[in-house]
């Protein structure tokens, strides 16, 4: 297993280009990368025993370059923590015969205009349970609502239902 920080320059050309016993490869960040990551040309050209490529859900931007995994012959999982779009450039790069995870249908449609060929499949995101909610104080037209942050949590969309139009807003 090759586990490199999404910080890490993959840029060159070649660089693990016919690793015989590289099997994974996992680009991982603590915190959200702004700046593009980059397999590069012929990255990981030959790999053969190359089974899965898992890239952070902290990465915004990733772009395949051609042939980046070019005879990667065993590569059969491709996964794509993000749900940004923004990060399929070049996914006509991936083998066929490679599936795709992803966590959303916008990743997904994002992917396929991108170019990718092979299935795509929606993953199961588990998301956390909120703890310690409190209210605080109401008016009318507000409420404020408090809880403890969960580690693994990006943001929160809150939705307050709307009797009158029956839907939450």
């Amino acid at each position: 297993t090759l586990s490199l920080p999404a910080t890490a320059v993959l840029g060159g050309e070649s660089i693990f280009s016919s690793c015989k016993k590289l099997k994974k490869v996992e680009i991982t960040a603590d915190a959200p990368v702004k700046h593009k990551v980059v397999f590069g040309e012929e990255l990981f050209r030959r790999c053969k025993k190359l089974k899965t490529v898992s890239v952070s859900s902290k990465v915004s931007k990733l772009i395949v370059c051609e042939d980046a995994f070019k005879d990667c012959t065993a590569l059969k999982k491709f996964i794509i923590g993000s749900k940004s779009p923004e990060m399929l450039n070049g996914m006509k790069y991936i083998p066929k015969t490679c599936k795709l995870y992803v966590e959303n249908t916008g990743t997904k449609a994002a992917a396929k205009k991108a170019g990718f060929k092979g299935e795509i499949e929606l993953t199961k995101v588990s998301v956390p349970t909120v703890k310690n909610l409190t209210v605080g104080g109401r008016t009318t037209s507000r409420i404020r609502l408090n809880w403890n942050k969960a580690n693994s949590v990006t943001g929160y969309v809150v939705y307050c239902y709307s009797p009158g139009a029956k839907k939450y807003v």
